[in-house]
């Protein structure tokens, strides 16, 4: 009402000073003012010196602003402190990719943007968990973030050698056993019954004058 005249004529003059402070005031979800989002920067207007001052320890603003910038602050650290703690309760460290790791990409935009539908190589460490990669088929490099990228073995047709390791041969002071302890020679049956030498031999019987029969 201040901008207008008893008669209810418009002051041109306190009308624009209102609208170009409706204009510098920031948004409070998006932290812009409408001067900022259209221009990129505030408008001169008739409280533009109150920019330069400090807010906080001027003790000339009224402590109730100072009270609600402080519960503000409160709430949002709460807020962050929660979300951080439901974060981390699911998650899990992801370890870190070496040049020319083939893996795939998540979409992140379209109809399906949970897909892993594209693959790529590494060609590109930036630090701060983001690579770039160069995607297949298309040729195209893209810097994306570690977890939306899974690293994957590909497939060989051939099967890799396993090295077999020779036997090594055993030292031992003791005497090798020959063949023949290994296989003795079994008596003959016929000797068995006799109780002879089968190592002896046997000689013709001669009379004892030494004439033959």
């Amino acid at each position: 009402m201040s901008n207008t005249s008893p008669r209810r004529s418009l002051n041109h003059n306190c009308f624009l000073h209102a609208m170009l402070q409706l204009c510098n005031t920031p948004d409070p979800g998006y932290n812009l003012s409408p001067a900022q989002i259209v221009f990129g920067r505030h408008l001169q207007d008739a409280l533009n010196f109150i920019n330069c001052l400090e807010k906080f320890s001027n003790h000339n603003v009224r402590p109730l602003w100072r009270e609600a910038w402080a519960a503000k602050e409160e709430a949002l650290r709460t807020r962050i402190k929660r979300t951080s703690e439901s974060l981390k309760a699911h998650s899990k460290p992801l370890w870190p990719l070496s040049l020319g790791k083939r893996l795939f990409l998540q979409n992140q935009q379209g109809s399906h943007p949970k897909k892993w539908d594209r693959s790529g190589v590494v060609v590109e460490s930036t630090g701060h968990e983001q690579y770039r990669v160069k995607v297949n088929g298309s040729g195209w490099v893209t810097l994306c973030n570690r977890c939306f990228l899974r690293a994957y073995t590909p497939v060989t047709s051939s099967i890799p050698h396993q090295k077999v390791a020779a036997p090594t041969p055993t030292t031992s002071d003791e005497p090798q056993p020959s063949p023949a302890d290994l296989c003795p020679e079994e008596p003959n049956q016929q000797d068995q019954g006799t109780g002879q030498d089968p190592t002896a031999q046997s000689l013709p019987d001669t009379p004892c004058d030494g004439s033959p029969d």
